[in-house]
Order: C-alpha cells, then structure tokens, then sequence
C-alpha cells in the first residue's frame, strides 16, 4: 500500500539527498536555490536539487537577480492521459459577510470580478492568481517579480483552464483544520505534520502515525460535539 511505497521512497538508500534524519532539518529552500550559486573556491555549481514540487508561492522565494524564466522555471504535473487538460491543485481565498445590503453585495460581487484580479496581479508582491475564469491572463505580465510575466501567466492560464474542465482540486492540507495540518494557536504542530515528521525521523513507523492522526481528528471531533 502507499504505506510501503513511503518505506521505501524515504529509507531506501540513495532516495534522499544526505539521509532520512535530513528531510526534517534542511529548508526546502536551501539544495533547490544552492543550483544557482557558485562555490567560490571551485566555480562550479552545487546541482542540490532540480526540482521542487511546490506552490506559487515560490515566486516570491527566489534569491535577488534570479530570472524567472530563465534560472528557475516550473511545468505542471503532466495529467494521467495525454491529451486531457492539465488537473491542478491549491488554496483559495474566502469572502465572508455579515450583513446583507446592497453595498454590501456590490462589494463582495467586486471581489470575485476580473477588475479586482487585475488590481491584485499588479501590486508589489505580484503572487496573486485569480480564480474568476474570465480574468485575462496577459495581465500577470509586469510587476517586480516577473517583470515579463510569461511564468506567471502560464501558472495562470494552468489553473484557470483546469477550473474551467472540472479538474481543480483544493490541497488536502489547505483543507485541514489547524490541529490537524498547521500550527495550532498554542503554536504546536498540527497532528499531520507533527507525525509525517516522525515517520522521516524514524521515531514511528508510518502505521502508527496514520493511527495517531486518526485518533486526534476523532478527539477533536469529540470536543466540538460536546
């Protein structure tokens, strides 16, 4: 099962960059943008990581004077089928309201507009994608980060078109409940994370860790009834 799959893809050696014990030491960040810098010694370069499945967000990860486009680039998962439309996963925001009025509404009816995705995709940060599918995605082009945009309007169009098909799908962890996949307000590690670290740790076995999230969704479910 996927079980045994995660047994071998994490402990099997020569799977993992270093060993197991590094998965939850190392910052993402650090053998994927290594690549880009130059041992001063030697002059070469430390190729620690190709790539990187990651979000959107990493647009605004990138070390200063890195070229999207050109030293860091992405591709989307390719579908099952060849010739299917491209499926995509990630967050999204939310409105929410508290009194109905007209204002009100023209406000919220604002938000989920292409006028108000084209503000957003011109501010500072430039880390916007809108979930409204008659935004025009020539509009990510300019801004900071991605001063020509290509990058960003190909991320766009992939998840508009994938909206579009019926194929989009909300990332598992963005749809947990912080004690189970984020920080809790205590600032302790979710459930989930707490026990997928673990499991690389080798402190338990992953049978056990789905196990101990099983039993924390059940205790917070209990809570909330009570």
């Amino acid at each position: 099962g996927a079980g045994r799959f995660a047994d071998r893809l994490i402990f099997e050696p020569g799977f993992v960059r270093g060993d197991p014990g590094q998965i939850s030491r190392t910052s993402f960040l650090d053998p994927l943008f290594a690549m880009l810098q130059t041992d001063p010694e030697t002059g070469e370069q430390d190729p620690g990581c190709f790539l990187l499945h990651q979000a959107d967000f990493m647009f605004t990860q990138v070390p200063v004077g890195t070229q999207l486009g050109v030293d860091f680039d992405f591709f989307p998962m390719p579908p099952e089928n060849a010739g299917e439309v491209t499926p995509a996963s990630g967050g999204g925001g939310f409105a929410g309201v508290m009194s109905d009025r007209p204002e009100v509404r023209a406000f919220v009816e604002f938000l989920a507009s292409p006028e108000y995705g084209e503000f957003r995709a011109n501010t500072r940060t430039g880390n916007f994608l809108s979930a409204n599918v008659r935004f025009d995605t020539s509009k990510y082009r300019g801004g900071e980060i991605d001063p020509d945009g290509l990058v960003r309007e190909a991320v766009g169009t992939t998840i508009r078109d994938a909206v579009v098909a019926g194929v989009f799908r909300f990332d598992a962890s963005d749809l947990m409940v912080p004690a189970i996949g984020s920080i809790t307000p205590e600032r302790e590690r979710g459930a989930f994370w707490q026990g997928i670290i673990d499991f690389t740790d080798g402190v338990k076995p992953i049978d056990q860790v789905l196990s101990d999230i099983e039993k924390a969704w059940a205790a917070l479910e209990a809570s909330d009834g009570s």
